[in-house]
C-alpha cells in the first residue's frame, strides 16, 4: 500500500487507497469502528493530481533527486566498509548491522544523528535487531560522509564490547 501524503501532500492520504484484498479488508475493518467519509473535494483532488502530466514530470525529478541522495549515502557508507546490499526506493536507506540497532540509535544520537531501529518498521522485530532506517531525503554529500564515518566508529567501537 502507497500513500498519496508523500507526493501529493498529507491532506491527501484518505482520498485514494489502492491495496491487495487482504489490506483493503483490514484497513476497511478499521475504519469501520470510526469515521469513513472520504471528503470528494479530496478525491477529486487525488484523481486530478494523479492525471495531470506535470504532477507525474515533478514526481520523477523529486524520484530521481531521493535517488541520488540515497546513492550518495550508500558510497559513502560502502567506502567506510557498511555494505547496502538493496537499492533504496524512496526517502529512506535500510542498513543492516551485526551490531544491535538500539545501542547504534543510542550512539549515534550521542554524536548528533537521528536515526530509527529497524525492528520498528519489520513485521517480525526480533529478525531485525542490528538494523536501522536512515532518512536520505535531504542529506548532502558533506553530511553522507560525516554520518558515514560516524556510523562505521560507532559499529567498531560496539563490535569491541561485544
Amino acid at each position: 500500500m502507497r500513500s498519496l501524503s508523500k507526493f501529493l501532500g498529507p491532506d491527501l492520504r484518505l482520498a485514494l487507497v489502492a491495496a491487495d484484498t487482504q489490506s483493503a479488508m483490514r484497513l476497511e475493518a478499521r475504519l469501520s469502528a470510526g469515521t469513513t467519509w472520504v471528503s470528494r473535494l479530496l478525491q477529486h483532488s487525488a484523481r486530478e493530481l494523479l492525471a495531470d502530466p506535470g504532477v507525474h514530470e515533478l514526481h520523477e525529478r523529486a524520484r530521481e533527486a531521493y535517488a541520488h541522495r540515497s546513492g550518495l549515502l550508500i558510497q559513502r557508507l560502502h567506502a567506510h566498509g557498511i555494505e547496502v546490499p538493496h537499492r533504496p526506493d524512496g526517502l529512506n536507506v535500510w542498513v543492516e548491522l551485526d551490531v544491535d540497532s538500539g545501542s547504534v540509535v543510542q550512539a549515534l544520537a550521542e554524536r548528533g544523528w537521528a536515526v530509527r531501529p529497524g525492528h520498528l518498521f519489520v513485521h517480525d522485530p526480533s529478525a531485525r535487531q542490528g538494523a536501522i532506517r536512515v532518512t536520505s531525503s535531504t542529506v548532502t554529500e558533506p553530511q553522507a560522509e560525516a554520518f558515514a564515518a560516524e556510523l562505521a566508529a560507532v559499529v567498531a567501537a560496539l563490535r569491541t564490547t561485544r
